[in-house]
């Protein structure tokens, strides 16, 4: 395993570069600010592949104003910790299939903000073996929207709002394309009968819909919710229509990772 530390300079700011190329290739550039009481971690810009699954994953985190210790070594073991959760998600997701021809694509949800959800997706079994993806963004409005060229997540930490940069570029928003959103479902049904859910307030019971999706059929996974029992997914019909709602996460194929960055409150 080699690892690389050094000072540079990153977007016009000073920065600490780091790199690892083990099984986990890892680059990040951990940029920070001078203030009266010293130094302060302004962003993680965090670029990921997996030797693992061949996935990779495109993060920045700002807004940080985190303190910097003297002991260098304790500063990077907390931004090992902010960097770990995403590195881990996109570990977990399996390539297998598509690499064996029987999915024509992938797709795997990355993370969830208040309004809008972010599914990864590789196009082709060459897209992943070249570690060229897109993402497709899936809003409460059900409107999805495809950006091309690794595109980056950014979350400013202070605001808790995402935008989507250039992979190279943390300063440059992208523009995503409308897309149909049953173009890239995420996930199917595994039973017979997956029915969907809806929450009583306010003693947060749920009662069972008679609206049901049958196996085979596809969704877009948007978030589990706090529960752990309950996924809130969409539902794309092929005659153009659409439903949102809850069902068992158990109903999922293949099951959803739960994480802090794919659940919300109920």
């Amino acid at each position: 395993m080699n690892n690389t530390l050094a000072f540079t300079d990153y977007l016009d700011q000073p920065a600490i570069y780091y790199s690892s190329d083990s099984m986990r290739v890892i680059e990040y550039y951990a940029t920070f600010t001078y203030q009266a009481d010293g130094f302060y971690l302004d962003c993680l810009h965090l670029t990921f592949d997996s030797q693992l699954n061949g996935l990779g994953s495109r993060l920045s985190l700002c807004g940080l104003h985190h303190p910097m210790a003297s002991d260098f070594a304790k500063t990077q073991t907390w931004i090992d910790a902010q960097l770990e959760p995403i590195m881990a998600l996109t570990e977990q997701d399996n390539s297998r299939e598509l690499l064996e021809g029987s999915a024509a694509y992938l797709t795997f949800t990355l993370w969830r903000d208040r309004h809008t959800s972010y599914h990864q997706i590789y196009r082709s079994k060459s897209a992943l073996l070249a570690q060229q993806f897109s993402m497709m963004t899936l809003n409460d409005k059900q409107q999805c929207y495809l950006y091309s060229g690794n595109p980056r997540l950014l979350q400013q930490q202070t605001s808790n709002h995402i935008t989507l940069v250039a992979e190279n570029n943390a300063q440059l928003p992208l523009t995503g394309i409308p897309i149909d959103c049953s173009r890239y479902p995420s996930y199917s049904i595994n039973r017979p009968r997956a029915y969907f859910y809806r929450q009583d307030m306010p003693h947060k019971v749920r009662r069972q819909q008679k609206a049901y999706l049958i196996k085979g059929d596809n969704v877009n996974f948007n978030y589990v919710n706090n529960d752990h029992q309950f996924c809130n997914v969409t539902f794309f019909n092929p005659r153009g229509g659409r439903y949102n709602g809850d069902i068992d996460c158990n109903a999922l194929n293949p099951a959803p990772t739960i994480t802090d960055n794919n659940k919300t409150s109920n």
